[in-house]
């Protein structure tokens, strides 16, 4: 399973999560306490709120 995703460095940017039978769009949406981030799914509208180094939640 490989997973793509942008470093979070800028706000309101774009990543995605690639597996190998699909693939999920997530935009940052804005920066929370610490180094967690509010992320929300492109397809579902879904909010999730994840930190920097937990890519492998978003999937």
């Amino acid at each position: 399973m490989m997973f793509v995703v942008d470093k979070f460095n800028n706000l309101r940017r774009f990543c995605t999560v690639r597996g190998d039978t699909r693939s999920r769009r997530w935009q940052v949406y804005r920066a929370m306490s610490g180094s967690r981030y509010l992320v929300r799914n492109l397809d579902t509208g879904l909010f999730r709120a994840v930190v920097h180094s937990d890519m492998t939640s978003l999937y």
